[in-house]
């Protein structure tokens, strides 16, 4: 379904629910099937032979072990440039909620083009799936032209356990290990311009480990040195791309504990961070209304993006250049008024 400019925000807004990795999630809308982009042509590096094969229903995925991506393009004449590569979550075991009416919706609203990452799910998956978002964003880069994409405007992102593999790829894009497999592609930048990390799965010690996630990814007894490598708040660098955080008070399955974790080690480390804390909203929820402020994230998701330069200006902006500046009572100085994102219909007569 082509999601139209000038749909009401709020329905974007709530379509988002769907994104973040709610298992059986079912889309409200039927769609046309994405393209696909397989991720090594040539060759899965250290593929293993799985033990049961690939199944999908609604939008969920298990058993992958074929990588690959799948596009979903803004509506004609409405792409910028920039470009999304989102891995869905599931706690590394299955992949959920990689359907059209999920975060495609509301970046393809932006103006901007989602590749929808399918990662290797093994047992363990480390390496297998960081491996394969480098390799997805060297693929997107490597296809720029082809989709109309500025190639330092690629960002990535994903909720719960791909919040993780995101931040493990904004944190290993040149790691040996998952970095130099060979190809033609390997002398292309695997760096996101910019990372986007909802409700993250961040450290693999327990107690705020989300043990489920630990356990897919590195297997029952990893060794300490894994643990420590596969904890993004360990490795942080001041060149980390710009990160933008989103968490609730109310995790309990990646707790809040997780974000913080990973924000006070990006500030110590001197990059560019920006989190937001909200007190209502299970895991990957929060974009009802009973979850009061929790469901502007993707606003104030939006406004950064806008800030750093990855999308242009806007009349619904809260940074418009066009905007009327008034002058402040208390301090005399220019405030801006714009358009409100959503306004709630007026009360109906009596």
């Amino acid at each position: 379904m082509k999601i139209l400019p000038a749909l009401p925000r709020l329905y974007l807004l709530v379509s988002l629910l769907m994104a973040l990795h709610l298992p059986g999630a079912e889309p409200p809308v039927a769609a046309a099937s994405p393209a696909e982009i397989p991720l090594w042509p040539d060759g899965v590096p250290n593929a293993k032979t799985p033990a049961r094969g690939e199944t999908s229903n609604s939008g969920n995925y298990r058993n992958v072990s074929n990588p690959r991506l799948l596009v979903y393009a803004p509506p004609p004449g409405t792409a910028n440039g920039t470009a999304f590569v989102y891995s869905p979550g599931g706690g590394y075991s299955q992949i959920a909620g990689a359907g059209p009416s999920s975060i495609t919706q509301w970046m393809n609203s932006l103006g901007v083009t989602v590749f929808v990452l399918l990662y290797r799910l093994e047992a363990p998956d480390y390496p297998a799936a960081l491996q394969d978002a480098v390799q997805a964003m060297r693929v997107v880069r490597s296809r720029s032209k082809e989709f109309g994409l500025d190639p330092k405007r690629i960002g990535a992102g994903g909720g719960s356990a791909g919040a993780h593999l995101a931040g493990s790829l904004g944190a290993f894009y040149n790691d040996p290990v998952v970095a130099k497999v060979g190809g033609q592609l390997e002398a292309l930048s695997a760096k996101p311009d910019f990372l986007i990390l909802f409700f993250p799965v961040v450290t693999m010690d327990v107690p705020a480990a989300e043990r489920g996630s630990r356990h897919a990814l590195l297997g029952p007894n990893p060794p300490s040195e894994l643990v420590d490598k596969m904890s993004l708040e360990k490795q942080v660098t001041k060149d980390m791309p710009p990160i933008f955080l989103i968490h609730t008070m109310q995790d309990t399955t990646a707790p809040v504990e997780n974000s913080l974790l990973l924000f006070s080690a990006l500030r110590k480390a001197g990059a560019s961070v920006e989190m937001h804390i909200f007190e209502k909203g299970a895991h990957s929820s929060g974009l009802y209304a009973n979850f009061g402020t929790t469901a502007t994230w993707p606003t104030l998701a939006e406004e950064w993006m806008r800030a750093h330069g990855w999308l242009p200006d806007s009349p619904t902006s809260l940074m418009y250049r066009g905007a009327t500046a008034v002058a402040s009572p208390a301090q005399g100085q220019p405030m801006l008024t714009v358009p409100r994102h959503y306004q709630a219909p007026a009360p109906a007569a009596p």
